[in-house]
C-alpha cells in the first residue's frame, strides 16, 4: 500500500536537508521495514497499534515526497472609494498530501473576473464584532520561540518549562500556557529591576559559544573569557539592583497574602495603588497601606464593633469601602459613619414594610443589637411605632395584606412552626391569629 509513493520518492532526487546549526535531536521514529496489518495485530494486542504504524510510516514518506503546490489569487473590488480583498487557491499538485489524508488542504473558489471588470453587488452585510484578545501560547509555540531567541537546545528545552511549571510560575490548561500569580510577580520584578536577567539575549549568546566551541569554529579559553564577561555583567547588574528587586518582591508578596487575607483586606490605595488593610494595635485599630513607609496613607476605624467590608458596595462620596459595624450602622473607609451622611438612604435605602398610619412616611424595620430588640419606624421619624416579636427569625415577604396593603411577616422561632401575619395594629387582620405555614 505504500509502494507506489517509495517509487515516486525513488525515482527523483532525495537530497540533505541539513538545518545551519545542530540542535543534537534524535532521529524521528521512522519505519525501518515494511509490515502488514496483520503481522501487526499478532504482534501487539493493542486496538490502534496498527493506526500508529500507518501515521509513522506516512508522516516518514511525506517527508520526502515533493512540495504540495497551490495557485493562490487576490481578488480585489472598489465600491465608492473602499476597497474590499479576498483569496483564493486551487490546487495545482497533491506533493506529500497524497500519502498523507490527515492533512486537508480545500480549495477555495472565486469568480471569475476579469481586471478592470464591473460586477453586480448581490448583498452587502454590516458585522458587528468585537476584537479579541491574542490566543494564549500553546508548549509547542512556546517551544518554537525559545528555539527562535536560543534559549536552551531541543533536548533541553522542555526540561526548562518542565522546571517553571514545577515552581509555579505557569500552567497549562488544554494545550495552551497560563502565566501564575508567581510568574507575573518575578518577571515583574526582574523586569523593573535587572531587565538583563529577563532579556534572552546573553543566554542566547552562551549557548551560541558552546555551540561554537563544539563545532571548532571558536577557541574554547577565548570562549571561556566572553562567556564568564557577559555573566559578571549580569551579576554586577543584579548586585547593584539587589536591593530594589528585594524590595519589590517582599512588598508583592505582601500585597497578595492581604488580598487572600479576605477579613483584612480593604481594597487597593488610591495614593501608591498597593494594598489597604486592617492594622490592630494597642491603641486601637485603622487602615494602612502594605507600601508603608514609602506610603504613609492611612484611615480611622470606629474603636469598637465588629467590622465587615461589604465587597458589593461602592461609596458614592468617594470612601475607600463600605463596612458593616456590628449590626449597628455603615462606615465608609475615609469618610466616617454613614449615618452622618446626606446620601445613606440613597445608598442603603431601608425595606418598607407599608405606608405609616399617624403620617405620610413609611414604615420600616429598626435592629438594634445590643438590646435586643426590633420595631418597625417611621421614616419621617413622627414617633409611631409597631412592635415585633423579639424571637425568632424575621421575612419581609412580598405578599402584601388584603386589608391594608402592609407586606406580610414570616417569623420561625425555634421548635416552633414558621407563622405569617400584619404587623400593623391598626388593620383588622391583626386581630386575627397568623396563618400556621
Amino acid at each position: 500500500m505504500y509502494a507506489e509513493y517509495a517509487l515516486s520518492i525513488l525515482s527523483g532526487e532525495i537530497t540533505s536537508k541539513n538545518g545551519k546549526k545542530d540542535g543534537h535531536d534524535h532521529p524521528p521514529i521512522h519505519p525501518v521495514h515494511y509490515v502488514s496489518k496483520t503481522d501487526i495485530e499478532k504482534a501487539i494486542a493493542l486496538p490502534n497499534a496498527w493506526k500508529i504504524y500507518d501515521l509513522i510510516v506516512r508522516h516518514f514518506l511525506a517527508n520526502l515526497m515533493q512540495p504540495a503546490l497551490f495557485e493562490k489569487t487576490r481578488l480585489e473590488i472598489t465600491v465608492k472609494d473602499e476597497i474590499f480583498d479576498s483569496t483564493g487557491s486551487v490546487q495545482k499538485d497533491a506533493g506529500w498530501l497524497l500519502v498523507y489524508p490527515f492533512e486537508t488542504k480545500n480549495d477555495k473558489l472565486l469568480p471569475l473576473v476579469e481586471e478592470r471588470q464591473n460586477v453586480d453587488i448581490k448583498k452587502i452585510t454590516n458585522t458587528k464584532s468585537r476584537t479579541s484578545p491574542p490566543k494564549k501560547l500553546t508548549e509547542a509555540e512556546l517551544l518554537t520561540l525559545m528555539d527562535k531567541h536560543g534559549i536552551g537546545t531541543k533536548a533541553t528545552a522542555p526540561s526548562h518549562i518542565a522546571t517553571n511549571k514545577k515552581r509555579g510560575y505557569f500552567e497549562t490548561k488544554g494545550k495552551s500556557v497560563f502565566i501564575l500569580e508567581t510568574g507575573f510577580t518575578l518577571m515583574d520584578a526582574l523586569n523593573n529591576s535587572v531587565p538583563i536577567l529577563v532579556k534572552p539575549d546573553i543566554r542566547a549568546r552562551i549557548e551560541s559559544l558552546i555551540q561554537e566551541v563544539e563545532n571548532g569554529e571558536k577557541d574554547f579559553e577565548a570562549s571561556l573569557v566572553e562567556g564568564t564577561t557577559l555573566i559578571k555583567k549580569m551579576y554586577s547588574q543584579l548586585t547593584l539592583n539587589k536591593n530594589e528587586l528585594v524590595s519589590q518582591l517582599a512588598g508583592t508578596i505582601r500585597d497578595e497574602t492581604v488580598v487572600v487575607d479576605k477579613k483584612n483586606y480593604v481594597g487597593e490605595c488610591p495614593k501608591c495603588g498597593r494594598v489597604l488593610r486592617m492594622i490592630a494595635t494597642e491603641k486601637g485599630r485603622f487602615v494602612g497601606c502594605t507600601g508603608y513607609p514609602q506610603c504613609k496613607n492611612t484611615y480611622s476605624l470606629p474603636k469598637a464593633g465588629a467590622f465587615n467590608i461589604l465587597r458589593s458596595r461602592k461609596c458614592k462620596k468617594g470612601g475607600v469601602a463600605v463596612a458593616r459595624v456590628g449590626n449597628k450602622y455603615h462606615w465608609a473607609v475615609g469618610i466616617g459613619p454613614c449615618f452622618n451622611c446626606d446620601m445613606e438612604k440613597e445608598c442603603f435605602p431601608p425595606e418598607i414594610i407599608g405606608a405609616c398610619p399617624k403620617c405620610d412616611g413609611d414604615m420600616f424595620l429598626i435592629n438594634i443589637t445590643s438590646k435586643n430588640t426590633r420595631f418597625l419606624g417611621c421614616t419621617k421619624r413622627c414617633g409611631h411605632t409597631q412592635s415585633l416579636p423579639k424571637n425568632g427569625r424575621l421575612t419581609i415577604l412580598k405578599k402584601v395584606c388584603e386589608k391594608c396593603g402592609w407586606r406580610m411577616i414570616r417569623v420561625k422561632e425555634l421548635d416552633k412552626d414558621a407563622r405569617e401575619f400584619c404587623a400593623n395594629r391598626v388593620c383588622a387582620q391583626n386581630s386575627r391569629q397568623g396563618s400556621r405555614k
